[in-house]
C-alpha cells in the first residue's frame, strides 16, 4: 500500500480494506456498509448508506481532478477530511485514522 502508484480508485481502497481486516471483520472487511452508523458520545451523523455510493464516486472524481493541483500534504489532509467523514464501511473512526 505505501509504494502503490496507480490511480487512487474505489475498487483498490476497498482491497486494501479487505487485506487490512480481512481477518478481524471478516463479514465486512472489502465492502461498502449498507446500513446507518452512529459515532456514540457525538452528535455527527455519519453518510447514510442510501448516499454512499454517489458521495464516493463524487469523492473519486474530486480527487482525479485535484490529485496533481495540490501539495501532497493538502491533499493527504484533504482526503482524510472527505473521506473519514463519510465512513464508507463498519470501521470506528480511529482505523479510519491509521487506515489513511
Amino acid at each position: 500500500m505505501i509504494n502503490y502508484s496507480h490511480n487512487l480508485t474505489i475498487a483498490t481502497v476497498l482491497h486494501w480494506h479487505k487485506e487490512l481486516f480481512g481477518k478481524t471483520k471478516k463479514d465486512q472487511a472489502g465492502k461498502l456498509r449498507t446500513y446507518d452508523v452512529e459515532i456514540s458520545g457525538s452528535n455527527y451523523q455519519p453518510t447514510h448508506a442510501i448516499e454512499l455510493a454517489f458521495l464516493l464516486r463524487e469523492f473519486f472524481e474530486w480527487y482525479h481532478q485535484n490529485k496533481n493541483n495540490l501539495r501532497p500534504v493538502h491533499l493527504a489532509a484533504l482526503i482524510h477530511l472527505k473521506f473519514v467523514k463519510s465512513i464508507p464501511s463498519e470501521m470506528e473512526t480511529e482505523e479510519y485514522r491509521c487506515f489513511l
